[in-house]
């Protein structure tokens, strides 16, 4: 959590970022209490109140618990699958780097064979596991609403809402984060470049030393022209980076 803070990938980062310890990481605990505890408030609520029991029996667990350990389950099983999806793009990002050689890394001869079988597998099975509540969900109609089918209805029903939540929340930001940077500076690159110099002027550094950090973890030298006229500026040349 620290490093998104000290990377400005979160709000509030200006204002956290010089209260960052070394040796502590206060910030990083309380950021993610801040967050986890409305988050664990709202899905227990649901869970409690609107989910069914599929797994555990309230009498053993208590009123509504069982309940809540099946919306759970069901928000770590999406959880499970959108990380593979996660794990499926950067694959294929490896993939695409061999033909472009964008980013220097050190080269295997099984990486290929090895990236295509698990893309194959990986996309196969999530892609599987998409489908299938979706279409459950769609197939409703052919079921009677009545108090015999109800938890058919609640649990589909709940389990793709879920899932378009959890997409949401883990993808919208980023598009909407970018779209404001375009809007305000012209592209993302441009939005990127004034966040590095709010930053170094927040951490008391210089905007050569923020923007050198950033390009170092880009891992390549195939900057964009926004980033080459960065460098320009603090009179650093492409060819003296050290990747």
């Amino acid at each position: 959590m620290e490093d998104l803070i000290k990377k400005f990938e979160l709000p509030f980062s200006m204002k956290l970022i010089n209260k960052i310890s070394p040796n502590k990481v206060v910030v990083g605990m309380q950021y993610n209490l801040i967050l986890a505890v409305p988050v664990v408030i709202i899905a227990s609520l649901i869970g409690g109140l609107g989910y069914i029991d599929n797994s555990y029996s309230d009498a053993d667990y208590g009123t509504g618990v069982g309940r809540i350990y099946s919306f759970s389950d069901l928000m770590a099983n999406w959880t499970s699958v959108i990380a593979f999806v996660y794990i499926v793009i950067a694959i294929m990002g490896g993939l695409a780097n061999r033909k472009t050689n964008k980013i220097k890394v050190n080269k295997s001869k099984i990486f290929v064979p090895s990236a295509v079988c698990a893309i194959f597998t990986m996309v196969v099975s999530v892609s599987l596991t998409f489908f299938q509540p979706i279409a459950d969900a769609l197939l409703l109609y052919n079921i009677p609403f009545n108090d015999q089918y109800k938890n058919v209805y609640i649990s589909r029903i709940l389990l793709v809402l879920v899932l378009f939540v959890f997409l949401f929340i883990m993808f919208i930001p980023i598009l909407i984060e970018n779209q404001l940077m375009i809007k305000r500076y012209g592209s993302v690159s441009k939005g990127e470049l004034a966040k590095l110099r709010i930053k170094s002027e927040v951490k008391k550094t210089s905007f050569k030393q923020e923007l050198l950090d950033y390009i170092e973890t880009l891992k390549t030298k195939d900057l964009n022209d926004d980033l080459k006229a960065a460098l320009k500026e603090v009179n650093v040349e492409v060819d003296e980076l050290i990747i």
